[in-house]
């Protein structure tokens, strides 16, 4: 059994890294139930997707130091895990604040840069700008409080600060009541407005010039320090200069959300505004002590994409035809490959592995396109998914997972690779979408207006995704499979991740499709977390960046593997207790109308 478990665990991760795929068909003579005898695994193969001399993702051999924890929302330290193994005392008590919350999130984020000694590296879709005030955005205001207390560090103590946004997403223009851009010595336009960008530059030159000691030392060495904000662009030519804001945001963003403070790393699927650190449900996960690696690698990943990036100087007027050229995006190419090169990455066999952690990416189709190769030589974030799900189910018949997206909008290739995960005729489920409802949706009109966008113009936005779900429900119904809406009173929905359950040969996991709880959480192989949500817009338009976990499957891993495990299983468990399941309609509704059919053609291909 030790040795199924370890060969389970290494087929999973060879899948997650890209350099195997499992068989498209299984022989007549061979069962299902036969891949799990020892004698029918054979040797790893590469996988057909890497081209051009492809090669596997990187691969961060994870302990139990490496995972942290989050202070809670009652002003509470919660003990590390390293603390509770030291007193004997690895399970987690029910009376434990163990789902990380957006005040969570927002509070050891705020923490961590103010007391942050060597580096801060931000990797967000876009900030929020505190346009309204303090009194009605009181949590973004001490997110940039805090930006502005390191910008002196920046200069007295060489401290490496960086912030990256998507470009148009950055710059869009939201209300400034309470006139933030003159607060920080930037002139508003006439219309009174502000931007991420704005908000973010102008606390950090407030902080850099605020301090007379700070300012005589940074005097005319702002452009030599360590300090900036960056805009990625991910459009070229002609679509940057036709399409007005937001709508260039539709054909494609910088999606990455990673937050590197020293030696820690919190991913997310957050950004960095009002409603993520109050109600938005996200997930959020903190790797600790350099995390055998993987900290440094995503400073590495912002580091590179600030290369290709403008730097935000304050000028409304953005030129970046130089830093979209051709030559430029052949060094992203070649800065990437080298980065996500895993060929000399080991794997041991150590007792005290929690789990192998494997960070991926993701870039627009074509936007390599006139580099050394249309794509990047290693698998992208889509393809190792799919390659992970498929695997899963050739090597484990009775195999579960759920899948949470805030923006459920399925490829039609991960579609076919979640109906292999459901017995058509027994009907048992082995797969659970859990996406947002139409109160609960990220488009559906905002209660308040903390960024100065009323929503206007964006209502039929949630109509048009609960017919995508309905779409995803008539795929999966006949064979099983479920799908759930989030709704929650005053919150919106905004998690994305992946729970990947192995279960024994008798045990068709008749629990999860009744009431949808992961109750064995050491049935959990593998999860992921990041910014991708699984569907169209993440694989064709969209810079991503998710992280796999595969999990321990030895039969006497380090006690930390169960802890781990059941704090994501809650995870999992906590979002399911806020759904209601789909229910197909009796075919009496009536059908969709010209306008909503052409709004589900607008959604398919760009959200």
């Amino acid at each position: 059994a030790n040795l199924k478990n370890q060969r389970y665990l290494s087929r999973l991760l060879q899948a997650a890294r890209g350099i195997y795929h499992p068989h498209a068909k299984l022989k007549k003579t061979q069962s299902k139930q036969s891949l799990l005898r020892d004698h029918d695994f054979p040797m790893p193969k590469r996988t057909q997707h890497p081209v051009n001399g492809g090669f596997p993702l990187r691969c961060f051999a994870l302990r139990l130091e490496h995972f942290g924890a989050f202070k809670t929302s009652k002003g509470e330290r919660s003990k590390s895990c390293r603390d509770r193994e030291q007193e004997d005392s690895l399970a987690m008590s029910r009376n434990q604040h163990v789902t990380s919350t957006p005040e969570d999130f927002h509070s050891e984020l705020v923490r961590r840069i103010r007391s942050a000694k060597k580096r801060v590296k931000i990797a967000t879709l876009y900030t929020g700008a505190a346009g309204m005030g303090a009194a009605k955005s009181p949590r973004e205001a001490e997110f940039l409080d805090a930006i502005e207390e390191i910008a002196r560090k920046c200069c007295s103590e060489g401290l490496d600060f960086s912030l990256l946004m998507d470009a148009n997403r950055g710059t869009r223009r939201v209300n400034d009541i309470a006139g933030v851009c003159n607060n920080s010595g930037i002139s508003s336009d006439a219309s009174g407005t502000t931007s991420s960008a704005d908000a973010v530059f102008g606390r950090l030159q407030r902080g850099l010039r605020g301090d007379p000691y700070v300012s005589a030392i940074c005097n005319n060495m702002t452009d030599n320090l360590k300090c900036g904000v960056y805009l990625f662009c991910a459009l070229d030519e002609p679509l940057r200069s036709i399409l007005p804001s937001p709508l260039n945001e539709l054909a494609g963003v910088m999606h990455i959300k990673a937050y590197v403070i020293d030696d820690a790393l919190i991913l997310s699927g957050a950004n960095l505004s009002e409603e993520y650190f109050t109600d938005r449900q996200d997930r959020y996960m903190l790797f600790t002590n350099g995390g055998a690696g993987l900290v440094d690698f995503y400073a590495d990943l912002i580091d590179i994409l600030c290369q290709y990036s403008h730097r935000y100087c304050g000028d409304p007027m953005i030129q970046l035809g130089s830093k979209t050229c051709e030559d430029t995006k052949s060094e992203l190419y070649h800065s990437l490959s080298a980065l996500f090169d895993g060929s000399n990455d080991e794997q041991p066999n150590d007792h005290d592995v929690i789990a192998f952690a494997v960070p991926t990416f993701q870039a627009p189709q074509n936007f390599f396109s006139s580099s050394n190769s249309k794509k990047l030589p290693f698998s992208s974030d889509t393809e190792v998914t799919e390659c992970l799900l498929r695997t899963s189910f050739e090597t484990d018949a009775y195999a579960t997972v759920g899948i949470s997206s805030a923006y459920l909008n399925p490829t039609p290739q991960l579609m076919n690779s979640l109906k292999k995960f459901n017995d058509a005729k027994e009907k048992k489920a082995c797969v659970v979408l859990l996406t947002a409802g139409p109160k609960s949706h990220g488009f559906a009109p905002p209660k308040n207006k903390s960024d100065g966008v009323n929503g206007r113009g964006r209502d039929w936005i949630p109509s048009a995704y609960a017919e995508l779900v309905n779409e995803a429900a008539v795929h999966l119904f006949p064979r099983g499979g479920k799908v759930l809406l989030y709704e929650r009173d005053g919150w919106s929905f905004h998690a994305k991740g992946l729970w990947l359950m192995s279960s024994a040969e008798n045990d068709v996991n008749s629990n999860f499709v009744q009431d949808y709880v992961i109750r064995d959480a050491t049935s959990l192989s593998a999860t992921i977390i990041g910014s991708g949500n699984y569907g169209v817009r993440s694989q064709n338009l969209d810079f991503e960046s998710n992280c796999i976990l595969i999990f321990n499957q030895s039969e006497d891993p380090c006690a930390g593997v169960d802890e781990i495990r059941s704090k994501l299983a809650d995870e999992w468990n906590e979002m399911a207790s806020h759904t209601s399941e789909v229910c197909l309609a009796n075919g009496n509704d009536p059908p969709a109308g010209l306008g909503m059919k052409a709004a589900l053609g607008l959604v398919r291909r760009v959200m």
